[in-house]
């Protein structure tokens, strides 16, 4: 699946969970509350929740809200994810900002699986080829492929989606498993390959 930002109905909008990015207007210090707008230009009630933000925010600062506990809860200030990330859209941030949640513990998101990769052997040698799989809102940084028997390992970037793995031993069937890394650690492994016997010449 991929992470969409969508307007839904005023006051909301949903982006795989209910976080969105608000701009603060006026507080409410005796009610722990403010009134914001948010990117669609629709006002929301937002209150300070003891298990989220520790303060309120300031007029006019952007913050990221959710609504774990029902109503619309500050999480924290943009300024808290990435000095990069104020004054873009919230499409622009989901990867930072789900990255920066999942870490919290307000989302929890997986990397989801390559498929089976293929193999084809070669001298001493076999090159494996995959396919991307589909991102969870956090992009693919980088893959991990690995030789079974031997545990020969090959990593590369999120670009490329075939590598030749050499100093396998020849006449020896080999299968071979891929694993995707992002931000928030790696995928299971594929299913192994279909099993390759590299030649000795």
């Amino acid at each position: 699946m991929s992470w969409e930002v969508t307007p839904t109905s005023p006051n909301s909008m949903s982006v795989g969970v209910n976080i969105q990015q608000v701009t603060v207007l006026s507080l409410d210090s005796e009610k722990n509350s403010a009134s914001c707008v948010d990117d669609f230009g629709y006002e929301v009630r937002v209150s300070l929740h003891p298990l989220r933000a520790r303060r309120l925010p300031y007029i006019d600062e952007k913050w990221v809200i959710d609504r774990k506990f029902g109503g619309w809860s500050f999480v924290a200030p943009l300024t808290n994810y990435s000095p990069a990330i104020n004054g873009n859209s919230l499409e622009e941030i989901v990867p930072s900002l789900l990255t920066a949640l999942h870490g919290m513990g307000h989302v929890s998101i997986s990397i989801n699986q390559p498929d089976q990769p293929t193999a084809i052997a070669g001298v001493k040698s076999a090159t494996v080829s995959w396919t991307a799989p589909t991102e969870n809102g956090i992009p693919t940084t980088g893959y991990i492929i690995t030789s079974d028997p031997d545990f020969i390992t090959e990593t590369v970037d999120e670009s490329t989606f075939s590598t030749t793995i050499s100093g396998l031993t020849a006449s020896i069937p080999y299968t071979f498993t891929v694993v995707a890394i992002n931000a928030l650690g790696s995928s299971p492994a594929s299913d192994p390959s279909t099993p390759v016997t590299p030649t000795a010449s």
